[in-house]
């Protein structure tokens, strides 16, 4: 597959129009709770939408589940590119199937730190009037035995931040409305990959400097997805030709000082903790 170098300009158009082709598969969780006899909403972590064997639910970490099964009901964020869009999506969370590894007893890099929360079956008949479903079953093969180079086009996480959450005005004029905003941020740079045991994982570096959009605090983006998009040129023109989910991030380091600037490390489960550990714990076991 051919690759070609981008200016900041031409990136940041095919950027901005990928994260309108992958917010078909991304969501976020809503932590309810009540403030001063009214209801509010926290950020519970980020997600993608897979299927694996006909099972329909939500990539994400370990930790954002075991968050939400401290829950009697929980929400999903819709993510969307009509700005203003409002919804209510809720599901009991003891009607939810899952299969997870981890996570760890201390929040930790080391994980693993992975799930697949199986949704009830009235909840992706609600997200498939307006979302997508990632098959991750069919993509499997490709992915293990014939995917791309690492080097080959660009690395992107898709999440959600609380710092971004805010409130505003319900259109109705009766209840409380939370905007909960997410974003595609990349290139990842400084990427490493490694493996312990039979888990990959990615980590990337967060330098804060002048050029920096993203979020100060990684947290929100907990369970959200790794994604990597080959591209090539279309008659001198740079298109995306493949765009693969490579994984799910969990885990932020604090902040260190490198050169006058602060960094920090995110840490991600890889293709392999996805597609083969993942997808056999689903088929072998039981989400319930």
């Amino acid at each position: 597959m051919q690759t070609m170098k981008l200016n900041n300009d031409a990136f940041s158009a095919l950027h901005e129009s990928e994260m309108k082709q992958i917010a078909h598969y991304s969501v976020g969780f809503v932590i309810l709770q009540s403030t001063d006899n009214r209801e509010d909403g926290l950020l519970g972590g980020s997600g993608t939408l897979v299927s694996i064997d006909g099972k329909e639910g939500v990539l994400t970490a370990s930790h954002v589940v075991r968050t939400l099964q401290r829950q009697e009901i929980a929400g999903i964020i819709l993510s969307s590119n009509r700005e203003g869009a409002v919804h209510q999506v809720l599901f009991k969370t003891g009607d939810c199937c899952e299969f997870s590894f981890g996570p760890p007893p201390n929040p930790s890099n080391a994980g693993p730190d992975l799930s697949f929360l199986e949704l009830p079956p009235s909840t992706t008949e609600t997200l498939r009037a307006k979302k997508s479903f990632y098959n991750l079953t069919i993509r499997r093969d490709l992915i293990l035995d014939e995917s791309p180079p690492r080097h080959h086009g660009f690395w992107s996480v898709l999440g959600m931040a609380a710092e971004w959450t805010s409130d505003v005005p319900d259109p109705s004029g009766f209840g409380r409305v939370k905007a909960f905003h997410g974003k595609l941020i990349g290139p990842l740079d400084g990427m490493a990959w490694r493996s312990s045991g039979h888990f990959d994982y990615i980590d990337f570096e967060v330098l804060y400097d002048d050029g920096y959009g993203g979020p100060d605090d990684f947290g929100g983006y907990s369970g959200g997805g790794i994604w990597q998009f080959v591209i090539k040129s279309v008659e001198g023109v740079p298109k995306v030709a493949k765009r693969y989910l490579m994984g799910s991030a969990f885990y932020q380091s604090g902040k260190t000082e490198r050169d006058g600037k602060a960094v920090r490390t995110v840490t991600c489960h890889g293709p392999e903790s996805v597609y083969r550990m993942l997808i056999d714990g689903v088929q072998d076991g039981t989400t319930c």
